[in-house]
């Protein structure tokens, strides 16, 4: 499990734009291909909850190969296997999820442009597109495999890809009185309002998923107040129509009660 961050986010603007700004949070929870460990799939992903997904939504590419990756990565050495290519025992998936620090599309440029290692492999990229060339002999499999590594090395798998775009791996635990906004709304129709979300998320603040949605909401002042107590930081993140105001984070000192 992870370490949970404490969030607090101001919208400040019109009432009505306020109120569309939460309401159009809700939505279903993005499948993905590899969503197999969800015991009652029907009822979780039917459900409708506030999602960072509906404003941010994942790409149609990156659900097909699935939240892990590993569906990707079992299949290409299904493959390698197959035509009995030789090849070390070790998930890229794996490897990629806890090792990863740079963009991942500029990861595959540095390891074809530098001939690298393959992350999971003990080849470099050249030596292992050799191997694949002179143990697969069907064409198909051997094109499927070419698509599988360029897809391993330069395409996202959902983790990866909420965590650069939302700033954190999962959805919000994010519960709103849909009452109150409305009444809210009702109210101060025409008047300027601030109203106050909290939630928690995984590891980190949501920042990545406010600078995304910050342009579609010109008229918002979205203020992120943060504490994550188990790393011990913590910080404050201002945004208006894309464009940062505040951007600080400090040591936060943790306290006995934190535990």
């Amino acid at each position: 499990m992870p370490n949970w961050c404490e969030n607090s986010v101001q919208i400040i603007g019109k009432a009505e734009d306020v109120a569309g700004f939460v309401r159009g949070l809700k939505g279903k929870r993005q499948k993905f291909e590899d969503t197999y460990y969800i015991d009652d799939q029907g009822s979780y992903f039917d459900e409708e909850v506030y999602t960072f997904s509906s404003y941010v939504p994942v790409p149609e590419e990156v659900i097909k190969i699935g939240f892990s990756g590993e569906y990707r990565d079992r299949r290409f050495r299904e493959i390698l296997d197959e035509f009995e290519v030789p090849y070390k025992e070790e998930s890229t998936s794996r490897y990629l999820m806890s090792n990863l620090q740079i963009d991942r599309e500029e990861l595959g440029k540095i390891i074809i442009s530098q001939n690298k290692k393959v992350p999971g492999f003990d080849d470099s990229y050249s030596e292992l597109v050799e191997k694949m060339n002179n143990y697969i002999k069907d064409e198909k499999k051997s094109q499927e495999a070419q698509d599988l590594l360029k897809s391993i090395l330069f395409v996202d798998d959902g983790y990866h890809w909420q965590v650069k775009n939302w700033g954190t791996k999962w959805d919000p635990d994010l519960i709103v009185d849909e009452d109150d906004i409305d009444i809210m709304e009702k109210n101060n129709a025409g008047k300027e309002v601030e109203y106050v979300l909290h939630f928690h998320t995984a590891w980190s603040p949501p920042l990545e998923f406010f600078k995304n949605v910050s342009p579609k909401f010109p008229e918002l002042l979205f203020i992120v107040k943060y504490v994550e107590p188990g790393l011990c930081f913590q910080g404050e993140f201002q945004i208006k129509n894309g464009n940062v105001l505040k951007d600080e984070q400090e040591e936060y000192e943790r306290e006995d009660e934190d535990y």
